[in-house]
């Protein structure tokens, strides 16, 4: 049995190395059921949104109301317990981050973003969709930067590609080349949120894990407020696969394709999207085959002591697995993938991966691909500071 004393922040040492550390505090959709500072909260996102002419007429009037009755519904000191994403956003931008995405907001009201305008708010007033409202958030920050670029390049929102009826997020025109963008995030799976949700108890409790879920979870040890050797960083990189791979029916055929890849979470970590991209790219489904490698090696070693549901399990795991290599293929039509990386309460720049041996049509020259970079504020090679 392992006890994770009451710490006030835990640092993740993911299994390559990577370090996280996390204070415990209410997160960006959780709230500690402090009423008194809840309600002062409140009073700075309804002064903050009252600053917003386009993001005020479009809130409900009756929006903060309902989120004071369920902050005073709470019992005091109860666990987290969930608000709207948006309220958390009016409290912690600053007022200058929060004019740009009303300004945005304003330029999908216009003409034929009337209905992308309406869809965008429904996603960042859902209460329960956590997930669904970052991506928004992160779809908005990386449209609003674009736009900033003013008149030195044309962007298009949610263009439709002149050859088909696929529809990207934006395009940006390059000289005589237009480039595509597909925006999308990734969240952190199940069993990493199970690690968070350590995290979280942490705070105000202690809590004990048995060796069965410290391996389920990937954990190897917790000292000192540590906990060593969090997730799986080849599952991580096949998650982020399997989230490039649904957008290859976005893909513009001849034309330069560029994924924008958020990272709200822990996980995946970048190395684990540097693996995704090599294989994406090239078409070896090395990762797919390090994880058949995993399940197969658990099975032999450890099948006699498992639960026969456990067993069932990752032999379903292993079948799908050797479906995804038997069908593997690398996707000449993205030209890149650019990552961003979840800081406090918005996305910073984190690092480009440029496919080697792209169509010759979907390829980017060298001054194009500085373009580019200069627009999301990436640098030509490495992480960004």
């Amino acid at each position: 049995m392992l006890s994770v004393g009451i710490w006030p922040q835990l640092e993740f040492i993911s299994e390559t190395g990577e370090h996280h550390l996390v204070s415990n505090c209410y997160g960006l959709d959780m709230a500690f059921n402090e009423k008194g500072k809840l309600l002062k909260d409140l009073e700075t996102a309804q002064k903050r949104c009252a600053q917003l002419p386009h993001l005020s007429a479009a809130v409900p009037t009756d929006f903060f109301e309902r989120i004071r009755n369920c902050i005073e519904a709470q019992a005091e000191g109860s666990h987290p317990f969930k608000l709207p994403v948006i309220f958390f956003f009016l409290k912690r931008g600053d007022l200058p981050e929060l004019q740009t995405f009303d300004d945005f907001l304003a330029h999908l009201k216009q003409g034929r973003r009337k209905r992308e305008f309406r869809h965008l708010l429904q996603r960042l007033l859902e209460e329960d969709g956590f997930r669904q409202a970052m991506g928004a958030i992160f779809e908005v920050e990386v449209l609003a930067e674009l736009l900033s670029v003013g008149e030195a390049i044309s962007v298009n929102l949610y263009p439709k590609s002149p050859a088909t009826q696929k529809k990207p997020d934006a395009c940006i025109v390059l000289a005589q080349k237009t480039v595509y963008i597909e925006i999308t995030l990734l969240s952190q799976a199940e069993y990493q949120e199970k690690i968070e949700d350590i995290r979280e108890k942490s705070a105000y409790e202690q809590v004990i894990l048995d060796e069965s879920e410290m391996e389920e979870l990937g954990i190897r040890s917790v000292q000192g407020g540590r906990i060593h050797g969090v997730g799986f960083p080849y599952e991580d990189a096949l998650r982020v696969i399997g989230k490039l791979d649904a957008k290859r029916d976005q893909l513009v055929p001849g034309a330069p394709n560029i994924i924008c890849l958020g990272l709200s979470d822990l996980n995946p970590g970048i190395r684990s999207v540097e693996w995704a991209t090599q294989d994406f790219f090239s078409g070896s489904p090395n990762m797919a085959q390090a994880e058949l490698d995993r399940f197969t090696a658990l099975l032999i070693n450890k099948s006699a002591s498992m639960r026969a549901e456990k067993v069932r399990n990752i032999w379903g795991k292993i079948q799908t697995l050797k479906r995804l290599i038997g069908h593997f293929k690398a996707e000449p039509q993205l030209t890149g993938v650019l990552t961003f990386q979840r800081k406090g309460n918005g996305f910073s720049p984190k690092k480009v991966f440029r496919n080697p041996s792209p169509c010759s049509l979907n390829g980017l020259t060298e001054s194009d691909w500085k373009d580019v970079l200069e627009l999301f504020g990436l640098p030509l090679v490495g992480d960004h500071a």
